[in-house]
């Protein structure tokens, strides 16, 4: 096994600067005051606020081969060329520019060793990436690690937002380029250190003392942040933000511009009004607070467009209605009225406004104006992508940290194509919303694209169709109410539904589709509900009339008790079409045994089980304790911090539960808006149909078409304990399709389509 780090010194030493690559740190010859933003992502580090760390981006790229000491020579020479580039940071504010520093690249051959072992350690080293970047006071503001496969080499980039805002990161890459293709660059006359100290005397000028005083008259009157459906914690959420991308093909996006154009509005403008319509209906208050974020170069010398480091900045945006905004139109013109109005004070940055507010306030801790916009739609276009794509290489990965982020909307044109990135702090929220407002902005935006009413709408009902489906249904069986009236997720609607009258319809429920379609059945997994299905219901609906198999409103003791009652009510609405079961966990098993029953009677039907888990073979029956915390973990849909609920091994179940309840139910989202009856009647059904699995055995049945598909990462947490995947315990059971993620993961976003193919 060869595992050589790559020491940027191949070159040896020379009289030039492409020669010439240093080891060791150089003196420091000059010092710079950070900007509002960078002074902004610093603080976010060191200090232990919520939704504090490091302000890094992260990407990871595929190419061919690479020439390790050409590469490293270029670089040198950015780093020479640019002073950012070796500069390190202080806890005062302050950017230190160096004489020299080490060229931050690693090297490392993985070409022999086995597919798993390549995966673990790339696995490895994009951890160490995310999680401490690098160094902020004795290492350049970025690394790249290079590691060489069999058939090609992957190279991972992280980088300080501190240095490098995202035009400096296509500046940084386009000249890497050049200089890798043997080009000459132009000297720089201008540096980013002239420019942040010109801009410190920027402060001494009138238009600085009035946009201080347009933003301190406004401090009373600003309303706070969007306030979605968030999820308590015990302890801080996790801060890193991940990234979902959606794209307008380039005919969408001309008739988008067009449609905008018509009514006076800028691209950027109408986008912005959309993501506020977007906010709006999740949030709790319709009047909130975005930060704006935009590039802030100056043109105060001919070169400063081609300097690379961190020219943000921010301005924070008033969104709230007004009775003469009664159309989507009016808001979107009053949008950028107020944006056009707010950046002629943009001299006192929205960071300063914010500090000013918390001086007010006294709140530190917590982030003030977590939701950001930022459009680079004015930027010149891209036609060989951003970064790294530059240099023909396959981006695979990318992925943002940024403090005091919570969700961040980002635009920008790439090849005629508007491309759309929203980095969210996913721990923050409730599961399935973030999810939710995403496909709702993409619908919302094609919808102006091509429908001219939709710019005259009063207002959007941008409720997904399985939300819809659960509101109707609670509806059926109380007073009427709003989504989000009783809480923020299906499951909980679900919930809601297990203390109430029955529904005459029993446990079937139609969730869309059209009538042309043979009937899809889904069936529940072990907390009887079905909201896990929202993102497979939108993939299939053109092609099946889905129905929902609910275990909400009744306990049965047996899988197959299960099996009989349900297809009672299948059959009652599918005639004599083809069937299709399918479901997720504890859901596959029930609809393999309905498939089963109707193979004996010779009815024509398919069965596709979602990651199917069954009883492992030895294993006792677990402890109360044990189905709490597994039934906790599936409330949640992820791992849940069981050591600091201090559940003990022989704790009774409804003793363990009260207690829960009680101490820690503001520290856990699902159970805040829970009553305690409510939780208890939840965990019956859990329980109930985790025993009923238990007492399960599978065995085959020639003929029945079976398809599993199967999480590449084994399922965690207690119930891993007693449960085993069913290939492990019937070998050869059926055809079994692996795909990435874990059992939470399998049915999100980005993978429901996948499974949605099979169905």
């Amino acid at each position: 096994m060869r595992n050589t780090r790559f020491q940027a010194c191949l070159a040896g030493r020379g009289s030039s600067h492409a020669a010439y690559i240093p080891r060791q740190n150089g003196r420091i010859v000059a010092r710079a005051p950070l900007s509002d933003q960078q002074y902004a992502y610093l603080i976010g580090e060191l200090s232990g606020n919520t939704l504090a760390g490091p302000a890094l981006f992260y990407e990871e790229y595929a190419c061919e081969r690479l020439d390790l000491i050409a590469f490293s020579r270029a670089l040198y020479q950015l780093m020479w060329r640019h002073e950012t580039l070796r500069s390190t940071f202080d806890a005062s504010g302050t950017m230190r520019v160096h004489s020299d520093l080490p060229v931050p690249l690693s090297y490392e051959s993985l070409r022999g060793l086995p597919e798993e072992v390549c995966r673990r350690r790339l696995a490895a080293s994009r951890h160490e990436c995310h999680r401490t970047g690098t160094s902020l006071v004795d290492a350049a503001p970025f690394a790249i690690r290079v590691f060489a496969l069999n058939q090609r080499t992957i190279v991972q980039v992280v980088s300080r937002l501190l240095a490098i805002d995202g035009y400096s990161g296509d500046i940084f890459a386009r000249e890497l380029r050049d200089l890798l293709a043997g080009e000459q660059l132009p000297p720089l006359k201008y540096t980013f250190r002239e420019y942040r100290n010109d801009a410190e005397r920027r402060k001494e000028l009138p238009e600085y003392t009035a946009a201080r005083a347009y933003w301190l008259d406004r401090l009373d009157t600003l309303p706070p942040p969007p306030q979605l459906p968030q999820r308590p914690h015990i302890g801080d959420p996790d801060p890193r933000l991940k990234r979902r991308v959606f794209a307008l093909p380039a005919g969408l996006w001309a008739a988008f511009i067009n449609a905008a154009g018509k009514h006076g509005l800028t691209p950027a403008t109408a986008i912005g009004a959309a993501f506020g319509e977007v906010l709006r209906h999740w949030a709790k208050r319709p009047d909130f607070t975005i930060n704006v974020m935009y590039s802030d170069r100056a043109p105060v010398h001919p070169d400063v467009a081609k300097v690379i480091g961190n020219f943000t900045n921010t301005v924070l945006l008033e969104c709230a209605p007004t009775p003469a905004a009664r159309t989507f139109l009016d808001r979107a013109r009053r949008w950028g009225k107020q944006l056009a109005g707010d950046l002629r004070h943009s001299a006192f940055s929205g960071l300063s406004v914010i500090r000013e507010l918390n001086q007010r306030t006294g709140e530190t801790r917590h982030a003030l104006m977590p939701v950001m916009f930022t459009s680079t739609l004015e930027a010149a276009e891209s036609k060989t992508g951003s970064f790294f794509e530059h240099l023909g290489w396959q981006r695979l990965q990318a992925t943002m940290l940024a403090p005091q982020v919570s969700l961040n909307y980002h635009v920008s044109l790439v090849n005629d194509r508007l491309v759309a990135r929203w980095d969210t702090a996913d721990a923050l929220f409730v599961p399935g919303v973030v999810d939710d407002m995403f496909g709702a902005c993409q619908a919302l935006l094609t919808r102006l694209a091509t429908e001219e009413d939709a710019w005259h709408s009063e207002s959007f009902d941008l409720t997904p169709a399985a939300r819809r489906e659960v509101r109707a249904r609670v509806n059926g069986t109380a007073p009427s109410v709003t989504l989000y009236e009783l809480s923020t997720t299906i499951d909980e609607f679900e919930k809601q539904l297990a203390t109430r009258k029955p529904s005459p319809r029993g446990s079937l429920v139609r969730l869309g589709g059209t009538n042309d379609g043979d009937p899809l059945v889904l069936v529940h997994p072990a907390g009887g509900d079905l909201q896990f299905y929202r993102h497979v219901v939108s993939a299939v609906e053109t092609r099946h009339v889905v129905y929902g198999l609910s275990a909400v409103e009744r306990l049965v003791g047996t899988i197959e008790e299960m099996a009989a009652q349900y297809l009672t009510e299948v059959l009652s609405v599918s005639g004599d079409r083809p069937v299709r079961l399918a479901g997720w966990s504890l859901g596959g098993v029930v609809a393999y045994e309905m498939g089963r029953r109707l193979m004996r009677e010779r009815r024509d039907c398919t069965v596709v089980m979602i990651d199917p888990w069954v009883a492992r073979k030895g294993a006792k029956h677990p402890y109360d304790s044990t189905l709490v915390k597994a039934f906790l973990y599936h409330l949640a849909q992820s791992e849940v911090d069981l050591a600091a609920l201090g559940i003990h091994p022989q704790e009774p179940a409804l003793s363990a539960l009260q207690r829960i309840w009680t101490n820690a139910r503001d520290d856990l989202a699902v159970l805040k808006s829970l009553r305690f009856d409510e939780l208890s009647a939840m965990y019956r059904t859990f329980h109930s149909n985790t025993c009923a699995l238990l007492r399960y055995a599978v065995t085959a049945e020639p003929g029945l078409p079976v398809q599993v598909i199967e999480a590449q990462e084994r399922l965690g947490g207690p119930a891993g304990t007693y449960l085993s995947p069913l290939r492990e315990m019937v070998p050869g059971f059926a055809a079994t399709l692996s795909l990435p993620g874990n059992h939470f993961t399998l049915l999100d976003m980005q993978t429901a389509p996948k499974v949605a193919d099979l169905l």
